[in-house]
């Protein structure tokens, strides 16, 4: 007896397990919806006869023949209308549905390899334009740098051309008005009256730290030794701006 319950709980198991029942079931579920909601959803107070006599009278097929086997039809015809569409449905679903289902997979992996395609392609684009423009950044900047070279380059150039009383003048011209300000006067008359004694004969000084140390530091002036002390006297650059300097000002 033991091995009987066994054996039933097994082929049982095999049968409830496979998919086809399953399927056959849950279609059959679906396709008599309305049996099954009168059944167990429905009160009975709401049907105004007994459940199964509703069913019949409302669900099952009736010829309406008075023929001798008319209640055989009738049930051939129930039984048919209510369980071959889901069996159908089911052949379907077991048979067709797998190659719909490999059909949907391969429109879905088509999709997505086509967009990370296009993903990549983008990103393609997109490195490729980024390096287009570094190279044309690296080329503007060699450029830039072979300018400023050249430009270099003939700068000195020109210097080299322009002759010393050239630059002198030049730079005459845009100290003009510092000259005038730092006391350049005061170091042509200090040369020119006071034999370029920085310190007179009594200890005074005939020029001031403030316009000795700008023309010493503009290369205006040389040192020597006089009677009291150091004497200052004109550079050749000193000379030639003296010269320009008293063409339009003059010392006291």
């Amino acid at each position: 007896m033991t091995e009987f319950w066994a054996s039933a709980s097994k082929w049982f198991s095999e049968k409830t397990s496979s998919p086809l029942y399953f399927t056959y079931i849950g279609f059959f579920i679906v396709w008599n919806w309305k049996f099954f909601q009168i059944i167990f959803l429905e009160s009975a107070d709401l049907f105004y006869s007994p459940k199964i006599e509703y069913i019949e009278n409302t669900l099952y097929f009736h010829s309406g023949l008075t023929y001798q086997f008319v209640p055989v039809i009738d049930w051939i015809l129930n039984f048919a209308w209510h369980l071959i569409p889901p069996a159908a449905l089911t052949y379907i679903a077991i048979v067709y549905f797998p190659y719909i289902q490999k059909w949907a997979l391969e429109k879905y992996l088509e999709n997505r390899f086509e967009r990370r395609r296009m993903l990549e392609t983008k990103q393609r684009e997109y490195d490729e334009w980024i390096l287009a423009q570094e190279k044309e950044r690296t080329k503007t900047t060699k450029s830039l740098a072979v300018e400023k070279k050249a430009q270099v380059e003939e700068k000195k150039k020109i210097e080299k051309d322009v002759t010393t009383e050239e630059r002198w003048e030049a730079e005459y011209k845009q100290q003009l008005g510092t000259l005038l300000n730092k006391g350049f006067a005061d170091v042509l008359r200090t040369i020119y009256k006071e034999n370029g004694d920085i310190i007179d004969g009594f200890g005074s000084r005939n020029l001031g730290p403030g316009p000795l140390g700008f023309a010493d530091a503009n290369g205006l002036i040389e040192f020597g030794k006089g009677a009291h002390g150091d004497k200052i006297k004109l550079s050749e650059k000193g000379r030639f701006f003296a010269r320009e300097f008293l063409k339009i000002h003059q010392i006291q």
